[in-house]
């Protein structure tokens, strides 16, 4: 991971990041001349050459030839997503001059014939897509593995498609949820179940973003668990071998990956529950740190360059924090005699938050003091509202007249919308945050890691070395 996000830099010739770089390789030799563990750092050198490499294969894999002039282009519409003036589309199965092509393309349309499914013909210039700008990196071209773009103008021809196996779900659902429910409201519930963002409120959206809740919308650890949960409870009435629950967990979590478009999120949630229930099943320890390196490890290899995107960093960033900022926290709330219980969900929440500070203020330039409450009030009534949604949404299938049912969840609903634009006007709590950049957040999570439970060392070393990692990474950052 650190080769991913030096690699483009290193062949930049970026000093800061060059002499930030060697630092640590000559912290962790001077670590391995110490202990005498010679094979540790070699290895830990091919696989950041290695991962060099692997980022310009993912760059140039990604990027493509460029296209000069008009060309004639055969694709089918994948998702249409309306915006106030304009729409956007995903092209798949594409042919270009009437020749197939691996890619998909992004496509900026005005035309309300051009319906999802619909096979387009259509004529005009193709551009590649500039993956990293004064922006940052675009990562909806990555997530959507379209390396072009396009307008479509001059339509020659449109007809009738397919539809693919997630598509066909997505579309009852989301018909089952505009029949039964509002559509601001219902928009929330597409969103949080199938991850389907494209008819979310942009207020409703923004409101959970400012107010430090967006990640109840994006399908995360809290829903997977949620579900596993739900299914384990009704495995259990069955009485079977744990390894033919896990098979069962297995191909159902793989199947709502599917459903979800493996969204990161969803893929590093479902691996890490996978790999405990695992764990389990084979009579092995669970090590947290572990299996979270092994789903970033896996994501990265299919995709090099999520490294980059927001979405991936914070919900890994997320658990990481969790895992190793919570257990001290743990501690001390616990010195306040308040039930053991609350002190360890308060403590995620805190760790959560703070933790989160440094990957905020990469991408963001605010946070809102208050999320921290919002998070306390809305996490408990989501979890209620989540698992509601399931068992009312089943039987609600199974037994239509008892659709009257839906209002309840619309209620719980409505009111953490409402709580979250309550949090959001609250302009007084908003903060600036300092504009930091890779070196200083490498830098800060790697201090956090060292002082943490992982480490055994005095608490004055990891005092000194943790504020030294700081200091230089801090120094580092500035000539940036």
């Amino acid at each position: 991971m650190l080769a991913l996000v030096f690699a483009r830099y290193i062949f930049d010739l970026s000093i800061p990041y060059i002499i930030f770089l060697s630092l640590i390789i000559f912290a962790l030799l001077f670590v391995c001349i110490k202990y005498k563990c010679f094979k540790r750092f070699t290895l830990l050198f091919c696989v950041f050459v290695f991962g060099i490499g692997y980022y310009f294969l993912g760059f140039y894999t990604f990027s493509g030839i460029d296209y000069s002039q008009s060309v004639l282009i055969e694709a089918r519409v994948e998702s249409i997503t309306n915006y106030t003036n304009f729409s956007t589309c995903i092209l798949d199965d594409v042919k270009i001059n009437g020749n197939n092509k691996p890619f998909k393309i992004t496509a900026t349309l005005n035309n309300d014939e051009i319906k999802q499914s619909n096979i387009i013909v259509f004529e005009n210039k193709i551009t590649k897509v500039q993956l990293f700008d004064d922006d940052g990196f675009n990562s909806f071209y990555y997530k959507n593995d379209t390396p072009y773009k396009t307008t479509i103008n001059n339509v020659i021809a449109i007809k009738n498609g397919y539809k693919k196996l997630n598509e066909k779900i997505h579309d009852a659902f989301n018909n089952f949820v505009e029949t039964h429910f509002d559509s601001d409201i219902g928009g929330v519930i597409k969103s949080v179940i199938i991850g389907d963002k494209s008819t979310l409120n942009k207020d409703i959206k923004n409101s959970f973003s400012s107010s430090g809740i967006a990640h109840l919308l994006a399908i995360s650890g809290l829903h997977i668990s949620i579900i596993i949960l739900c299914i384990n409870f009704i495995l259990k009435k069955f009485r079977l071998k744990e390894k033919y629950n896990f098979i069962i967990l297995l191909i159902l979590l793989a199947f709502y990956c599917y459903i979800c478009n493996f969204s990161p999120s969803v893929v590093r949630a479902s691996l890490m529950s996978l790999i405990f229930i695992f764990s389990n099943v084979v009579g092995r320890k669970y090590d947290k740190l572990t299996s979270l390196s092994l789903c970033a490890i896996l994501i990265l290899l299919f995709k090099p360059l999520y490294i980059f995107d927001a979405g991936f960093l914070l919900s890994f960033g997320c658990v990481y924090c969790i895992f190793v900022i919570s257990p001290s926290i743990c501690k001390l709330l616990e010195k306040t005699k308040i039930n053991k219980k609350i002190c360890q969900n308060l403590s995620i929440v805190f760790s959560v938050q703070l933790g989160l500070i440094p990957l905020t203020s990469l991408f963001y330039s605010s946070t809102n003091l208050l999320s921290l409450l919002c998070n306390i009030i809305c996490v408990p009534l989501f979890e209620f509202a989540f698992v509601l949604t399931f068992a009312i949404l089943f039987i609600c299938v199974i037994l239509p007249f008892m659709s009257f049912l839906t209002k309840l969840i619309e209620f719980l609903y409505w009111l953490i919308i409402n709580i979250s634009i309550l949090f959001s006007n609250a302009t007084f709590a908003f903060l600036t945050l300092p504009k930091m950049n890779s070196i200083f957040v490498i830098g800060f999570y790697s201090s956090c890691f060292y002082i943490s439970n992982f480490i055994n060392e005095k608490h004055l070393d990891k005092l000194t070395v943790c504020s030294s990692l700081l200091v230089i990474s801090y120094v580092c950052s500035l000539f940036v």
